[in-house]
């Protein structure tokens, strides 16, 4: 089997996305501090809609912008972090190639090649209801660059 594809910035901001969400505890820790950033910012307003002094603004104000620059940088730090890396890698732009023979599994790029012998995958193909896994023992691959 032969497919030809072509990685995107959206790809890299993904898997940026997947890894931070790798985990159920990291998933919804993250989960857990929006929500307690729209909590406490709940509350700030209603501090301020309570006593609108000149005062109460001036000490909620901070909170505000820290509130809003956490934001900007916990949604927005994913996407710049793909970007850059998209960007900063030549070998990830351009068509990519995979193939699926009886040997193994093949990459073929503009930058170079990766081929892969099956008896380097360790375990067993674990079927689940809309995916499977692998194990993959990453120190026998082969990389060659062709230049």
């Amino acid at each position: 089997m032969e497919a030809t594809y072509q990685l995107t910035q959206k790809d890299f901001f993904e898997s940026l996305i997947a890894h931070r969400n790798r985990s159920a505890l990291r998933k919804w820790s993250f989960r857990l501090m929006v929500i307690l950033i729209f909590v406490v910012s709940g509350a700030g307003l209603t501090e301020v809609a309570m006593s609108p002094t000149r005062q109460s603004l001036s000490t909620i104000a901070p909170l505000f912008v820290l509130v809003a620059l956490w934001a900007a940088v916990i949604w927005l730090s994913p996407w710049q972090a793909a970007r850059k890396q998209f960007l900063q890698q030549p070998g990830a732009q351009g068509p990519r190639t995979l193939v699926l023979d009886p040997v193994g599994v093949h990459w073929r790029w503009n930058g170079g090649s990766a081929d892969v012998e099956w008896k380097n995958y360790l375990g067993s193909w674990t079927p689940g209801i809309t995916s499977f896994s692998t194990r993959h023992r990453s120190a026998s691959t082969s990389y060659r660059n062709a230049r």
